[in-house]
């Protein structure tokens, strides 16, 4: 029998205000394009105080995992074994490590409408901490596999292997 547990600490730094501050235009046409004329813009983030691109939008990305497993191996026969395991794995909220509170669109009455969809749009400031943040209490979740080796051959020469289980 084999068992063992693991933990992780995840960090992403990103600063996204360079790509922000580079539109992407999108004309319908050339002789759209030559009247200026775009028919969608994106990627451009504007400050609502100042009316400017921000000068940084930096975000300190902080998550934390747990993990731990059991798993065991029977040879039902000289050419045949069989392995079963359970593994569990825990995935704790992201937060953001300079305290800054996080402003996300939130669609309460989404119908698959974007008109209707968008006139039901608010926006709601969050802190991403566990029980509090994007994912209420993260996510804990049990992953069970079973898998098996066959060697038709019963020589050692040929190895047929298969498995199926649940992986996050």
């Amino acid at each position: 029998m084999k068992f063992g547990a693991g933990y992780t600490r995840e960090h992403a730094d990103n600063d996204s205000a360079r790509a922000v501050t580079r539109p992407t235009f999108s004309f319908d046409s050339v002789f759209d394009f030559a009247a200026d004329r775009p028919s969608t813009e994106a990627q451009i983030a504007v400050d609502p105080r100042t009316g400017r691109a921000p000068d940084s939008i930096k975000r300190l990305h902080r998550t934390q995992s747990v993990a731990a497993f059991v798993q065991d191996e029977w040879k039902l026969r000289p050419n045949l074994t069989v392995s079963a395991g359970l593994r569990y794995e825990g995935f704790l909220n992201i937060y953001d490590a300079s305290d800054d509170i996080m402003t996300n669109i939130e669609f309460p009455n989404a119908t698959g409408n974007l008109r209707n969809d968008v006139a039901s749009a608010h926006m709601v400031q969050r802190k991403y901490y566990l029980d509090g943040g994007l994912w209420g209490g993260g996510q804990h979740t049990l992953a069970p596999r079973l898998s098996f080796a066959w060697d038709p051959t019963k020589k050692g020469q040929m190895s047929i292997r298969g498995g199926v289980g649940r992986f996050y």
